[in-house]
């Protein structure tokens, strides 16, 4: 019996590191030539995400519980979702927690959090021309981008980090 290893690795996405644009529609630069041999491009890999943010009051953070988070991710290949207006690739629900183990007077600290298990998984054809990875949270409830005005005490509350675990199929 022969047991075949799948390649599996995972990419960070830091709010306090390198991308452009703003912080919560901001573009990471990615260089697979540090993980991947060049054959391993054409396969197949699933991709899982986990996602957790700081956590602080509501009015530095900007989070609101009564709206619903949504994660998009573009990997530049096409659509891996369907939207109404094909705009943005929504790979899962992002919940919005409150640490009540902080909770003091009327402030209680609340942060985006997913786990990997959270949601779906990704299925990406290949990784040919991956070089950027845009990362996208979305207000469900104002249909746009979170904190779009990009208010750094909004940016600076709520710094982020998404993991990406991808493993071929």
């Amino acid at each position: 019996m022969s047991i075949t290893s799948k390649k599996s690795f995972k990419i960070v996405l830091d709010s306090t590191k390198s991308y452009t644009g703003i912080q919560f529609n901001a573009v990471y630069n990615v260089d697979l030539k540090k993980v991947l041999l060049d054959t391993e491009y054409d396969k197949q890999y699933e991709v899982k995400f986990s996602f957790r943010s700081r956590s602080g009051n509501a009015v530095t953070t900007g989070l609101n519980m009564n709206d619903m988070y949504v994660l998009a991710l573009d990997f530049e290949k096409g659509y891996v979702s369907h939207t109404e207006n094909m705009t943005r690739n929504i790979v899962g629900v992002l919940s919005v927690q409150n640490d009540f183990t902080s909770y003091s007077g009327t402030a209680c600290p609340s942060f985006f959090e997913c786990k990997e298990g959270d949601n779906g998984s990704i299925i990406l054809p290949n990784l040919k021309s991956l070089n950027r990875i845009r990362l996208s949270v979305i207000n469900c409830t104002s249909e746009g981008i979170f904190n779009s005005d990009n208010d750094g005490t909004i940016n600076t509350n709520t710094r982020y980090i998404c993991i990406l675990t991808f493993t071929e199929i």
